[in-house]
């Protein structure tokens, strides 16, 4: 059987979000949920901690619109050594004695507000010649990689110590917070990586109600029925998961929304067009349809009379 759902991962830092991933699917195959696509949206740094989007099924189809979202990061920049990765995983490149003092970092803070142009670290997943960044830079092939906008919509200094300073930042999706900490720190005359960093939020998702890997381990290893062999796999999956799943349309903020009845959902599944009861507004743009509050389609229109199906959703909630 397939569940298709996002689900709200707290990964801890010391593995990849593929690695998470991978192992979130290695935990619903021993729930009998064995042919079920997985995948993630927003990928976390190694060391990072925090939520992480992971889609089940046929979640995956709208990776693209759960990526969307504002993020929110809180982190901390450690003074005096610059790392080549930017982060605690790194080789010291370079040194500084300066520290800078709360005041020089609060000015300086002052320049990343708003729409901002970002380079992306030398070290990210950012395709270069169909090769990824991080593994041209660990060869030591030179490269660039053009700057980029994104915005800032809020940044924070919530600590300071004399070797480090913690932010907590709101910032548009592609920021890339390593970038932040080398541009600040060059403004501050000084080295600097980050030290920690954990992500709160993606657009309405909170991590305060993501579940770790430890606990969906804990919960699937200790769960009376799934021990004794019980026949359900779905009301095992509803007890156990459901808290943390949300549904496909959740990651569709923003855009347009048609209800239809079970009779119009059919025809969209056979690849027929239904009345489009949004009119002229609807053209050129995305509409999610649902029935029953459940996603069956993102359609388009042409001409504002006619909803045609561009993505079709055949799947089993929990």
């Amino acid at each position: 059987m397939t569940i298709d759902s996002w689900l709200l991962l707290d990964k801890q830092p010391g593995i990849t979000s593929s690695q998470a991933t991978l192992a979130v699917k290695s935990m619903l195959k021993k729930c009998g949920v064995s042919d079920s696509k997985v995948g993630h949206a927003g990928t976390l740094d190694k060391f990072a901690s925090g939520l992480l989007l992971v889609g089940i099924g046929q979640a995956v189809k709208t990776v693209e619109y759960a990526m969307n979202g504002a993020k929110v990061y809180e982190f901390t920049v450690t003074w005096g050594e610059s790392r080549d990765t930017v982060d605690t995983e790194g080789k010291v490149i370079e040194t500084s004695p300066h520290r800078p003092s709360k005041n020089e970092i609060q000015e300086v803070m002052r320049q990343f507000e708003g729409d901002i142009q970002q380079s992306p670290p030398q070290y990210s997943a950012i395709k270069i010649g169909g090769k990824r960044a991080s593994e041209l830079a660990r060869k030591n092939v030179a490269f660039s990689i053009a700057p980029r906008t994104v915005t800032v919509f809020s940044l924070k200094l919530t600590n300071v110590t004399p070797d480090s300073a913690s932010f907590l930042l709101k910032c548009s999706k592609g920021f890339y917070v390593r970038s932040l900490a080398l541009d600040m720190a060059i403004k501050l005359n000084t080295c600097g990586y980050v030290s920690s960093l954990r992500r709160l939020s993606i657009g309405n998702f909170c991590v305060d109600d993501a579940i770790s890997l430890d606990q969906l381990k804990f919960l699937v290893h200790n769960d009376s029925d799934l021990v004794h062999g019980c026949s359900s796999t779905k009301v095992i999956l509803s007890r156990l998961l459901k808290p943390y799943m949300r549904p496909l349309a959740s990651v569709l903020d923003g855009i347009l929304v048609q209800e239809i009845s079970g009779a119009e959902a059919q025809r969209l599944r056979m690849g027929q067009p239904i009345s489009n009861k949004l009119g002229s507004s609807s053209v050129g743009s995305e509409v999610a349809v649902l029935h029953a509050s459940q996603l069956v389609a993102l359609c388009g229109s042409s001409d504002g009379l006619l909803l045609k199906p561009k993505r079709v959703f055949n799947y089993l909630t929990i």
